[in-house]
């Protein structure tokens, strides 16, 4: 049943937050090239409208052959939000497993939900990881 393994106190929607900050934080520590963390923000903001305008099985073949970190982000969700079990891929659950249309219509919703997150910080952290640290000598004049 998803959604069993979320604590209670916390909201639904904190927690996709709480995971998307961490996950999204995790892969841009990761990528040490500037251009490839730009990558990595460009095509995580893309991430959730081409679910809503492909569906869910087609944007996660493309991700998963294209764009693995993002992929597994999302992977890494359904199995925190128990949609699927530690092991399984999701592609290949998708399309062996999943029978149940409405099941698929909640999978397409939550992608949805939690790759928005996943859009804004990666939007953020992908920012403040590419800025290079302030010379603690600012303030000083040069004469």
């Amino acid at each position: 049943m998803p959604y069993t393994d979320i604590e209670a106190p916390i909201s639904l929607e904190h927690t996709r937050a709480h995971f998307a900050y961490e996950k999204v934080k995790e892969a841009l520590i990761n990528i040490q090239d500037l251009g490839k963390k730009n990558e990595f923000k460009s095509w995580a903001v893309k991430f959730p409208s081409m679910v809503a305008t492909c569906g869910l099985l087609q944007t996660s073949s493309f991700y998963k052959e294209k764009k693995r970190e993002l992929y597994i982000i999302l992977k890494d969700w359904f199995s925190r939000a128990g949609f699927l079990n530690n092991n399984q891929d999701l592609l290949e659950y998708l399309l062996n497993d999943c029978t149940d249309t409405h099941l698929y219509i909640l999978m397409t919703e939550e992608s949805i939900e939690f790759l928005s997150w996943v859009k804004r910080f990666a939007s953020i952290l992908a920012q403040s990881t590419t800025n290079e640290p302030q010379n603690s000598n600012q303030g000083e004049q040069n004469d």
